[in-house]
């Protein structure tokens, strides 16, 4: 499955689409719940990991926030999804105050940047590398 954010939906949705059946689900996005969107550093058809780019965040990420990056970074290009306390924290070695710590790093840092949207009142952009500045 492939989650993609398209502007049609109606507000507060991300559809769910399957290679060959459309849209086969849409998944509700909470108020204030963190949409992201994973931009990665060779995009659609390149590989899953770049090397040198992880090993710079692994130097400077605290091991919370690398976790989180991980989760990220394991995504397809463009896949957008709605970020889940619950999920992460069932799912990775995260509590949720080292979930809260990661989020908010990753933000200090630049690897999740905040657009404007529409549909959500807080949609990032995760970058596998750092942003120079917020108008990237």
């Amino acid at each position: 499955m492939i989650i993609k954010g398209v502007m049609s939906m109606p507000k507060n949705q991300i559809p769910v689409y399957m290679k060959g059946r459309g849209i086969i689900a849409n998944i509700k996005v909470v108020p204030n719940q963190k949409v992201i969107e994973v931009h990665k550093v060779h995009g659609k058809g390149g590989r899953i990991l770049d090397v040198s780019t992880n090993r710079q965040a692994q130097k400077e990420l605290s091991p919370q926030a690398y976790v989180l990056y991980m989760h990220f970074v394991l995504s397809l290009p463009n896949y957008t999804e709605a970020l889940s306390l619950e999920y992460i924290t069932q799912t990775t070695s995260l509590s949720e105050r080292g979930y809260y710590k990661a989020v908010n790093e990753l933000i200090e840092k630049k690897y999740l940047i905040q657009k404007p949207s529409k549909e959500y009142s807080e949609f990032y952009h995760f970058y596998e590398q750092p942003t120079p500045s917020e108008n990237d």
